[in-house]
């Protein structure tokens, strides 16, 4: 039987990447984050809920501020490549649609779509303010 693509979130990587984390803000509980994505439930969620699972876990642990916790993310970024981190940016889109946020948010997908992919999480930003969300796109265009 093939490999479920939920499974690419596993124990082994959670704990990598939870390192990866500790390296860089040493306050970061990489046991007890660890501990609370694979709760009782995480079997049973699908892909996407298992990366929902993560970026609210990932709140609970990082700075309270959104601005440090991207700045935690931003010193690991170049590090987490690949389909697996696209929960980087599902981190900007559920934390980062405040106003006072939209500069800061919009550099982090634009950063971290280099690496994984931020066509999901573009999208609230689009919806919620589609002049200054398509005026985005077309200078990203141009990158």
């Amino acid at each position: 039987m093939a490999e479920l693509l939920k499974d690419i979130y596993h124990k082994d990587f959670l704990n990598q990447f939870a390192h990866k984390i500790q390296g860089k803000y040493s306050a970061f509980d990489t046991e007890a984050f660890v501990n609370s994505v694979m709760d009782e439930s995480w079997e049973g969620l699908a892909l996407r809920n298992r990366m929902q699972q993560i970026v609210k876990r990932l709140r609970a642990y990082l700075p309270v501020s959104y601005e440090e916790a991207l700045a935690v993310l931003f010193k690991i970024d170049e590090m987490c490549v690949g389909f697996p981190y696209l929960f980087f940016s599902d981190f900007v889109a559920c934390y980062g649609q405040e106003e006072r946020h939209w500069d800061l948010s919009m550099q982090a997908l634009e950063r971290f779509t280099q690496r994984s992919s931020a066509e999901f999480a573009v999208r609230p930003f689009l919806l919620r303010h589609t002049e200054r969300g398509m005026a985005q796109m077309t200078r990203w265009a141009q990158h």
